[in-house]
């Protein structure tokens, strides 16, 4: 889904999925080091990612992304 394709392959049912023209992937991760069981990921994969860092958000903040 990430690539240039954009297509999702399903081996169990054969089927090819295409994902919509506006199709976007929110992730999130904890820092590696901060956490236990955290290491970096692979440079081929977040390259497929915008990578923004943030501080804690203040709740007030926070009540306004998530409406």
């Amino acid at each position: 889904l990430l690539d240039d394709n954009r297509q999702l392959f399903i081996t169990e049912t054969g089927v090819t999925v295409t994902v919509h023209p506006r199709f976007m992937l929110f992730a999130t991760q904890n820092p590696p080091g901060l956490y236990g069981g955290r290491k970096l990921l692979p440079r081929a994969f977040r390259n497929r990612f915008v990578e923004l860092h943030f501080d804690e958000i203040p709740s007030s903040e926070l009540e306004t992304i998530l409406h």
